[in-house]
């Protein structure tokens, strides 16, 4: 199985790599102002970047991950985690559920959903720039019916990514990159939706 690792970095120890036991690219924005493009966007602006340059080339399967080896949303380290995936879906996000932390509570299927009360502040600021990816994507998005796993960390089958025209991704990176929106909001937008954008499925696999 061909497998290939997009690492998200901005200033991060990146020492943990060594352990990777697949091929690896790290898209880096040390240095570069932030709200500055290409600096826009945080974790989604360096995948969809990727996706473009490789639409054409890309291996079997591609893992998008941040570049921390730690964090709240995986409780292994990244690496070893990455080494230990099967590859069961054509689209899985790869974080853990978790539930003994503020604000990160899951709802009774498991996933996390922008439906008040549980993000009220997302369910508010989301209806304001869906229209947007709705546009890009040509089908709506029912926020009430979405279900999601947090933190934008997971593997894709290459098919599933060439689901989409290239013009989409196009389209996607070219909206971080010029929206009038911070990057907090719209990298948080794709944080709920890479599931949609790929699948086209409400609801994500828990």
């Amino acid at each position: 199985m061909d497998v290939f690792v997009v690492i998200a970095h901005y200033n991060e120890d990146l020492e943990w790599t060594t352990q990777l036991q697949y091929p690896y690219q790290v898209i880096s924005k040390a240095g570069i102002p932030q709200e500055t493009p290409p600096n826009r966007g945080q974790e989604a602006s360096a995948y969809l970047q990727y996706i473009i340059t490789n639409y054409d080339n890309l291996l079997e399967y591609t893992i998008f991950i941040h570049a921390h080896r730690t964090s709240w949303h995986h409780l292994s380290k990244i690496d070893e985690k990455i080494n230990k995936i099967e590859f069961k879906h054509p689209y899985y996000n790869i974080n853990d559920m978790i539930t003994n932390a503020v604000d990160h509570t899951v709802n009774e299927v498991g996933l996390h959903s922008l439906v008040n009360p549980q993000f009220p502040e997302s369910f508010n600021k989301m209806p304001t720039m869906f229209p947007a990816l709705e546009r890009i994507l040509s089908m709506p998005i029912d926020i009430h019916a979405l279900r999601y796993k947090r933190a934008g960390q997971f593997y894709v089958h290459r098919d599933i990514i060439l689901s989409n025209s290239k013009e989409i991704y196009i389209q996607l990176y070219e909206y971080l990159m010029t929206s009038d929106e911070p990057s907090y909001w719209t990298s948080r937008m794709f944080e709920y939706t890479w599931h949609f954008i790929f699948t086209h499925n409400l609801v994500d696999i828990a």
